[in-house]
């Protein structure tokens, strides 16, 4: 699908995430990077975790979640100050977006981007609201 859509400054990686972040985060080092990470329902393993966290070139981190429990544990991990067990800058949610795949039912998604650094002078979360023109009896966008 890449190759047929012209997408050319991606990599895909077949396999465990955890055998394979060290290899990916080591190839990345400082450079700026992005992160899509959409793990199992138990969340994402301590060692992916611990690699995301010390990559000093990932700046922004997208996480599609299906689970808010283990969301949750992962949230708090990346964000938590640097301790001994996760180095590296944390991460602060920056936009998250509920995505229903499936209607009629009590599942949803979550997508939650991250971010680190100095680029947000807000420093505040925010949850996506639909735009103004979507919602019904609103005026169309000027």
């Amino acid at each position: 699908n890449a190759e047929a859509n012209g997408i050319a400054n991606a990599e895909f990686r077949c396999g465990k995430a955890e055998d394979l972040i060290a290899a990916v985060m080591a190839q990345v080092g400082s450079r700026p990077c992005v992160a899509i990470v959409d793990p199992p329902r138990n969340g994402l393993h301590t060692s992916v975790l611990r690699a995301l966290r010390e990559c000093e070139g990932l700046r922004h981190l997208v996480y599609v979640s299906c689970n808010p429990t283990s969301w949750l544990d992962d949230a708090e991990k990346l964000c938590r100050p640097t301790s001994k067990n996760y180095r590296g800058e944390p991460f602060k949610p920056i936009r998250a977006v509920p995505v229903d795949l499936f209607p009629h039912t009590k599942h949803c998604e979550l997508v939650v981007h991250f971010e680190r650094g100095a680029s947000r002078a807000s420093g505040g979360a925010e949850v996506a609201a639909p735009p103004a023109a979507s919602l019904p009896g609103a005026a169309p966008a000027e």
